[in-house]
């Protein structure tokens, strides 16, 4: 269950920058009373801090590499919903990242 909540943070932090913003600077507000493990929090605040488009790359290193190895490893486990969230951001990122109009990414 604690994959599912971590993609979507995930997801959240990739399409809010605020959200974002405050997982790095605040974990304990941002995250709240989350069902995360002490490594998942770890590794959604790391990558918040180092920057989402670390993860996106994959040649970073880091918390972000770590928590989509993890994510990857979970896949399986997540419910359609949570996977097609996490690549809608992740693609609408990409985007926006390059420029691109949204309704043009695929």
């Amino acid at each position: 269950m604690s994959a599912e909540i971590t993609a979507k943070v995930l997801a959240r932090m990739m399409e809010n920058k605020p959200f974002r913003t405050q997982v790095a600077s605040d974990p304990d507000a941002a995250l709240g009373s989350l069902d995360l493990t002490a490594e998942e929090r770890e590794l959604l605040v790391g990558t918040a801090r180092e920057g989402v488009d670390n993860l996106l790359r994959g040649d970073g290193g880091g918390s972000g590499e770590k928590l989509a190895r993890y994510l990857g490893a979970a896949r399986l486990g997540l419910s359609r919903e949570v996977r097609n969230d996490l690549n809608k951001a992740v693609v609408e990122r990409l985007a926006r990242k390059g420029g691109l109009p949204i309704g043009h990414a695929m």
